[in-house]
Formats: C-alpha cells, sequence, structure tokens
C-alpha cells in the first residue's frame, strides 16, 4: 500500500506471506521501485528502509498469560500479547498497559487484568483460526484474495479487528459470506489432518 507522508513523501509497503521467514531483499526493492514507477511516483529517493518477518501462528497457545502475583507480568511475544493474523503487538501492549495504570497497586493481579488476557485470549483465537485458513486453506498465489476480501469490509470492523475488539458480529462478517477465489477445502482438511 501507499501512504502520503507529504506532498513529496510516500511510504511504500510490500506485505508479502511466505511459509518461510526468508526475505529476498532485492527482489522486494525492485518489486516496490516497478510499482511506484507504475503508479507515476518517479524515481524518487530511499529516506529510510525497514525489513522484516512478523509470525503470523495458527497453533500453540491461543492466549496471553494471564498474570499471576507476585511475578513479573510478561507483554509483548513472549507473553502472548500480540494479534496473530497481523503480527502487531502494539494494540494489545497499550491495552495491557492502560488496564495495569488504571489499577490500583493491590488490585493488579485481579479479576480485571485476568478477564483483559481472556478477552485478548479469544480474539486471538478467532485470529489463529483465520491464519489457518489462509495458509491451509489457499495456495500462495491465491492469499491476496483473502486480503482483498477483507479490506472490503466496513471500515468499523477492520479497525476493531486491529484492535482485537471484535464482536461477534464483526468475526461473523469476516467469515460469513462467498469465500474468495481459490479455497480448497481439500488442501485445508488435509493441511488439518497432519
Amino acid at each position: 500500500y501507499v501512504l502520503p507522508l507529504s506532498p513529496d513523501r510516500v511510504l511504500i509497503e510490500d506485505t508479502r506471506f511466505s511459509e518461510t521467514p526468508s526475505l529476498d531483499r532485492p527482489a522486494f526493492r525492485a518489486a516496490i521501485s516497478a510499482y511506484a514507477a507504475s503508479r507515476g511516483l518517479g524515481e524518487g529517493v530511499l529516506v529510510r528502509e525497514e525489513t522484516g518477518v512478523l509470525p503470523m501462528p495458527y497453533g500453540g497457545s491461543p492466549a496471553p498469560a494471564i498474570p499471576r502475583a507476585p511475578g513479573p507480568i510478561i507483554g509483548g511475544y513472549g507473553g502472548g500479547w500480540f494479534h496473530p493474523a497481523t503480527g502487531y503487538s502494539f494494540p494489545a501492549a497499550v491495552r495491557l498497559a492502560a488496564a495495569i495504570g488504571a489499577l490500583p497497586e493491590g488490585q493488579i493481579f485481579g479479576p480485571a487484568l485476568a478477564a483483559l488476557a481472556r478477552s485478548i485470549g479469544r480474539q486471538a483465537r478467532f485470529s489463529r483460526m483465520l491464519n489457518r485458513l489462509l495458509f491451509h486453506g489457499f495456495a500462495g498465489a491465491d492469499r491476496w484474495r483473502v486480503m482483498a476480501r477483507f479490506y472490503h469490509l466496513p471500515e468499523p470492523t477492520i479497525r476493531r479487528f486491529y484492535a482485537m475488539a471484535m464482536s461477534p458480529a464483526d468475526a461473523a462478517r469476516i467469515i460469513v459470506g462467498r469465500p474468495p477465489r481459490g479455497l480448497s477445502m481439500r488442501r485445508l482438511l488435509t493441511a488439518n489432518a497432519a
């Protein structure tokens, strides 16, 4: 996607879904340059570059650890406080920090934090299921169709998905309807059986 930062500066992000964590940086740079040229953005000057690989788990622990006294509270990836379908940990970290900051000192390890962990856990389970569908139900060349369908959903649904604050109606809106082209039930069932 392209995000204008000023009249003469843009951010171009190229997101790929892969079975492995390897990055072919020269190929990605060339693809981004070709994309920019196709959009009339010209040669331009590279101001900053960032690369990374974010996990999109579909197995493992579906929920963040419920903080227990007297131990430390482990946030981020290490504590399971991240969004499995985006790889982002910031939204969950902000919710965790805000919850801790709002609690009286003697109640930090109480029911409010446990309820937040369970809520994030429910969102994480749904996201892991979506990841399983994406990686096991679609061939690599068809995964973009899933994302294209997702980004045609109403903006508030997308916002709540990213914030890990979806309602049951949001979850239904994401999965109900005609599936994107390329879904293979055989592929999905074979992968799940393995």
